[in-house]
């Protein structure tokens, strides 16, 4: 049982940090004494007299216990799953506490506290506490390549403990290229600071762009600070010192600087001025006679490329059914078990990754990655070379070419993953041979059975097929959507050819998004400077324009062209308008007025709610959980609108809500940042003319009503 009471210690202390942590995961109650002031109130007579050494933190339980030592009052504020379920996971839990302290602590202080002017500068201690942390890195580098965490596949007491001994290190001294070596550790740690329990108490932290170095003027200051009455004399000192620099008359008559343009309404009008690079720099022959730098050659101005759309099999040739299992829900992600299935016929391999297992994959496939062998819920399983899967893999479909693979959520996530790994290995030619395309199944069973709750494999198994089955395995996923497919086509004859799209546009529409993407991204400055709009500079790089192709084109007189492109088409939805107004306004009208602007072509409206009700305790908590998600997706509120709601109460909670942005696909995975908690959440996309979806929008909207088990509301906050 955790422990509650009374936390004694000073602001930012990294030792009480992991205290504050633990407690967050646990949900005990530890209050901060805001009375605490350091130097005085830990030499007190009352304090001495239950804190001997005076040391800080220091923990008073809620029944009079006293405890000191940060290690101990983590271990005692903690739940089980912090502390370790087996003797065997507490003694690892242990070692890795004991390490922080001893291996990584000392070095850390010799190398950061001088830079910060705490303690004097030794070049001799520093080059050795350098190699120190080094070392220290390293093995924790090996340890964390194959793992997610230090023990077993949850966040544990050595997970908290060793974040937090390393925060001064990746605060102040870690620059990116010292690092770079440690790329596990750097994930690892990456991971930790953006857990919504630990944010909560750290805040967001800034890993460090520029090793910090010792200055002598700062280490005085900061000493004279530090002795009783040595700051006061510097202060008087100084303005005597400072006088005579206030007298410089001779600066005024040099002229004034102008004051800053105003900002052009028209975003071409920003364009020339970037035009005065020289030839040599956009790599264009011989400067022009206006010293632009271009030429004005009509040949140069670029043609706006048509957005590739994908293309329906039109025969639809040998169905086979398959489904993988990844590291994570990044595009990047490694496979770790392929399947497949027609007919009878089966293929089945586990596949060893390059990359760890994430927990919440983990969790959800019962697959874990530790030196380097695969398990399947704790059972070593046969698994192979990645290279070698996928020729095997080939040689099996062979026999049953020409195909279209089949897949629940193909287009979002299967064919991704599967043409990521197979581009990797170069096998993109074999494969074209004998893949016609893909079938996506999701939208499939949406349309033919648009009253379920909701669509996910094993719902629809239990729904149709009246059984169940080893979900999230994926070879017993993939002979489960064989009979789904069969079943639904003998009852409904569904057209599979609506849902199918051709590898080859599938390649190609690939790689104009990615050329989009590239081409966007040259246009930052522009967007930096609020010329364009995120949305208008991502519109201009899928016609496939940069920011040198907009250049060339203004020089060339092509400005009618970038005026086509830059300018919005008319749409009635304002996402500004609609803030505004639900903010001045009651519910009973913005309601009706989301309905009556909402743009169902350019926005759509999504549904999610927390996987994992279990893990949650307190409401506070669960407030909090979504105010980290909030902050992480904040370069998102322009273009998006959620109502988060929380139903229950403590001990008996989840969150669900009520999101609408710009756009018909989940936005998240467009940026890293955007990923850390959207995967922690079930989505799916609601039809804005269905009567449920108008029933969900009135409801998170107003924050009313029960959740889908019974819960009544409780909270609520708002993405706006």
């Amino acid at each position: 049982m955790a422990a509650s009471g009374t936390l004694y210690t000073y602001p930012e202390n990294f030792r009480a940090f992991k205290v504050l942590i633990s407690a967050q995961y646990s949900g005990s109650k530890v209050n901060v004494d805001s009375n605490f002031v350091f130097g005085e109130t830990n030499k007190s007579e009352a304090f001495l007299k239950k804190f001997p050494l005076g040391k800080v933190p220091a923990f008073e339980t809620s029944d009079g216990k006293c405890i000191f030592e940060s290690n101990a009052i983590s271990w005692a504020v903690a739940n089980e799953q912090l502390r370790g379920k087996s003797a065997m996971d507490q003694a690892q839990i242990v070692s890795w506490m004991n390490f922080a302290d001893n291996e990584i602590l000392p070095a850390s202080c010799t190398w950061v506290f001088p830079c910060l002017g705490i303690m004097q500068f030794n070049k001799g201690n520093s080059e050795r506490a350098k190699e120190d942390v080094k070392k220290a890195l390293g093995a924790l580098n090996t340890h964390l390549l194959p793992r997610t965490f230090l023990v077993g596949e949850r966040i544990s007491l050595a997970d908290i403990s060793v974040c937090c001994t390393l925060l001064h290190l990746y605060q102040y001294v870690l620059e990116p290229a010292f690092r770079k070596p440690f790329q596990n550790v750097n994930r690892w740690f990456t991971t930790m600071i953006n857990q919504p329990q630990v944010k909560a108490i750290i805040g967001d932290f800034k890993l460090c762009e520029k090793m910090a170095q010792f200055d002598n003027k700062k280490f005085a200051e900061v000493q004279g600070k530090m002795k009783q009455g040595g700051g006061g004399e510097k202060q008087e000192k100084k303005p005597k010192k400072e006088q005579p620099k206030k007298e410089q008359p001779k600066k005024e008559k040099e002229p004034a600087a102008e004051p800053p343009a105003p900002k052009p309404r028209d975003p071409l009008d920003a364009l020339p001025v970037g035009l005065n690079e020289s030839s040599a720099q956009l790599g264009d022959g011989q400067p022009s006679t206006d010293g632009s730098g271009l030429t004005p050659d009509p040949t140069l101005v670029p043609s706006v490329v048509e957005k590739v759309l994908l293309e329906h099999i039109e025969n639809i040739p040998n169905l086979v059914f398959f489904d993988l299992e990844t590291t994570g829900f990044q595009g990047d992600s490694d496979i770790v078990q392929l399947s497949a299935v027609i007919g009878e016929k089966k293929f089945n391999n586990y596949v060893l990754p390059t990359k760890s297992i994430s927990w919440q994959a983990s969790e959800i496939t019962g697959l874990t990655f530790k030196s380097g062998s695969l398990y399947h819920h704790h059972v070593k399983v046969d698994a192979k070379n990645p290279e070698v899967v996928l020729h095997l893999f080939l040689t099996w479909l062979q026999s049953v070419s020409p195909l279209a693979l089949v897949a629940h959520n193909c287009y979002r996530f299967d064919s991704s993953r599967l043409l990521n790994v197979i581009k990797r290995y170069r096998l993109e030619r074999d494969f074209e041979k004998l893949v016609v395309g893909f079938i996506d199944t999701l939208p499939l069973f949406r349309k033919a059975y648009p009253n379920l709750e909701n669509h996910k494999q094993e719902t629809l198994v239990t729904h149709i097929l009246k059984e169940s089955y080893n979900a999230h395995d994926a070879l017993a996923d993939v002979q489960a959507l064989q009979k789904l497919v069969i079943k639904s086509q003998s009852d409904l004859q569904l057209t599979l050819k609506d849902y199918s799209f051709t590898y080859k546009s599938f390649v190609a529409l690939r790689e104009y998004e990615e050329q989009g993407r590239i081409n966007s991204r040259t246009l930052d400055p522009l967007v930096a400077s609020n010329h364009l709009s995120v949305g208008m500079a991502e519109t201009i790089g899928r016609s496939g324009l940069s920011l040198r192709d907009l250049k060339l084109s203004v020089a060339s007189g092509g400005r009618d062209l970038l005026q086509q492109i830059l300018s919005q088409p008319n749409r009635n939805f304002n996402m500004d308008d609609f803030k505004r107004f639900y903010s001045n306004n009651d519910e009973d009208k913005s309601v009706p007025y989301f309905w009556e602007k909402f743009d169902p072509e350019h926005y759509s409206i999504w549904y999610c709610e927390y996987k994992y009700a279990e893990e949650l305790s307190k409401i506070f908590m669960t407030c909090n959980l979504v105010s980290g998600m909030f902050q992480r997706v904040d370069k998102l509120r322009k273009n998006a609108f959620a109502s988060m709601c929380i139903f229950g109460e403590d001990g008996n909670n989840n969150v669900s809500g009520i999101w609408f942005w710009r756009g018909q696909d989940l936005v998240f995975p467009l940026c890293e940042d955007w990923t850390v908690d959207y995967e922690s959440y079930d989505w799916r996309k609601l039809d804005p003319n269905a009567e449920e979806t108008k029933k969900l929008v009135d409801q998170y909207f107003k924050w009313i009503g029960e959740d889908r088990k019974g819960r009544k509301f409780s909270d609520g906050k708002i993405f706006k």
